[in-house]
């Protein structure tokens, strides 16, 4: 157990350094972010306003998401009772191999 507790003030440490560097350096507050991404594309946002982000047109846009089905998570849990040998499939892989026939 000790462990653990010594792993969530480790953790709460770095978080807490980390929040007030990029508070000093950029005037942003992690803690309004759910992502680190989020919080990224918020300095992204703060100091390159004068940058413009260019829009796909519709017909690419709707290309690129074609593959996307959105909100589908799937998760598989071995569950070797009887110890068995158990084979997996690597979904990632498939994926590619049957993307590059297309």
């Amino acid at each position: 157990m000790k462990y653990y507790s010594l792993d969530y003030i480790s953790l709460y440490q770095i978080l807490n350094i980390f929040d007030n560097l990029i508070f000093n350096k950029f005037k942003i507050d992690i803690n309004k972010y759910l992502t680190l991404f989020s919080s990224n594309f918020a300095i992204f946002l703060t100091y390159n306003l004068t940058i413009s982000i260019p829009m796909l047109s519709e017909q690419i846009g709707s290309e690129i998401r074609k593959p996307y089905t959105g909100r589908a998570t799937n998760m598989f849990i071995l569950c070797n009772f009887d110890n068995k040998l158990v084979y997996t499939y690597n979904i990632n892989l498939l994926y590619l191999l049957i993307m590059k026939d297309k």
